[in-house]
């Protein structure tokens, strides 16, 4: 099982919740349309919906920013 954090994609923005961070989490089902991430702490979210406004999971990367 892993650890998810909550993306949102509203108006065409991207918003990262870190706040929000689901683990043991062991089936992201509903969550298929997969984009690759540039400039966030994680590579890829998978959104619920394939366009428009959608909640989104990514595989939480515990390191970023750390030396």
């Amino acid at each position: 099982m892993a650890s998810y954090v909550l993306y949102v994609r509203a108006k065409g923005v991207i918003t990262r919740n870190s706040r929000i961070i689901l683990r043991n989490y062991s089936s992201i089902e509903p969550y298929v349309y997969e984009q690759t991430l540039v400039g966030w702490p994680e590579t890829k979210v998978f959104w619920e919906k394939e366009h428009g406004d959608s909640t989104g999971l990514a595989l939480v990367n515990f390191s970023f920013g750390k030396q």
